[in-house]
């Protein structure tokens, strides 16, 4: 894919990990060659932000391992606008393996964010170059998708689809009254299925519709590995 420079890049900078204590446990992930201890998703949900937290059977709720935030944009649109794993975790697919429970337990639409770290943009750049996400591009003010070999058309308002990485003149999503701000963004998406390599053997893997408990929401394999972001 195409670089991720829609955004505005901002300088790195410490997170505090919340807790998972108010939270309700939704599901849990498993990289692939995790072992052991079990990890739980809990979410915390508002009216205008989520954040699904991940929770480390031996450490509890209180001292989650990672985290992703996602703030209400309109609609039913969120951006990722903060991602986070214990120096501890990293590189170990925590974060992708969240991002994908996500995508695949909800409805939301996940958008790239108008200000990125270094460390957020590596991580985008993983997920839309993994074989289990695929990236188109939304404009937010028309309120549609697109895919790449779109860009240069006409658009229903009659302007011309741009490559996101061209819409990085303001600080902020578009606001219909003002008629300004970013509009285009990368769309982070995920099939319902999919087949892929491990060791040599074909796994057909996704998440197993029509069923509610915890350990049924993933299929038994792990999506990511280790080096993974």
């Amino acid at each position: 894919m195409k670089s991720l420079q829609e955004y505005i890049e901002a300088i790195d900078q410490p997170f505090e990990m919340p807790s998972a204590k108010d939270g309700v446990r939704v599901g849990r992930i498993k990289p692939r060659n995790w072992t052991g201890s079990k990890l739980w998703v809990y979410q915390v949900k508002t009216d205008t932000y989520q954040v699904y937290l991940v929770v480390d059977s031996k450490q509890g709720v209180d001292h989650p391992i990672g985290y992703i935030g996602l703030q209400w944009v309109g609609g039913n649109m969120f951006c990722a606008d903060n991602a986070f794993v214990d120096p501890n975790f990293q590189k170990r697919g925590i974060l992708s393996e969240l991002m994908l429970f996500i995508k695949k337990t909800s409805n939301l639409e996940i958008l790239s964010d108008t200000h990125m770290t270094k460390a957020g943009i590596a991580l985008w750049n993983s997920l839309v170059k993994s074989p289990f996400f695929t990236a188109k591009i939304m404009d937010i003010k028309n309120n549609i998708s697109f895919d790449f070999s779109d860009i240069g058309s006409e658009l229903p308002d009659g302007t011309i689809a741009i490559d996101p990485k061209d819409d990085n003149q303001a600080y902020d999503y578009y606001n219909p009254v003002t008629g300004r701000g970013q509009r285009f963004f990368y769309l982070l998406e995920s099939p319902e299925s999919f087949t892929y390599m491990v060791e040599g053997r074909q796994y057909k893997h996704g998440y197993l519709g029509g069923r509610t408990g915890p350990d049924d929401m993933l299929a038994p394999y792990g999506h990511f590995s280790d080096g993974d972001l």
